[in-house]
């Protein structure tokens, strides 16, 4: 995943990326906090019964995402806008 968004934030393009950690200030993402096109938001709660259905739908609403990437299992509810 790490080269997936690292890879995407080098892209010379207009998209907007956002993404969802429990902890922004891990030294993964302070790399990319530098670039304009990248957003880092904090998720929570940590536990995935409550995260995946409810925060990460909600941030995926909230944010407007017209693609949403997850590693496991992404939330049952999704408000895409096309």
């Amino acid at each position: 995943m790490r080269g997936l968004v690292r890879a995407l934030a080098r892209l010379q393009s207009d998209a907007e990326y956002v993404l969802y950690a429990f902890g922004p200030g891990h030294a993964f993402y302070a790399e990319l906090h530098a670039d304009p096109h990248v957003t880092v938001r904090r998720l929570w709660p940590r536990h995935p019964i409550a995260r995946i259905p409810l925060s990460l739908a909600a941030a995926s609403y909230r944010d407007r995402l017209e693609v949403l990437h997850v590693q496991y299992v992404g939330p049952p509810l999704l408000h895409f806008v096309l």
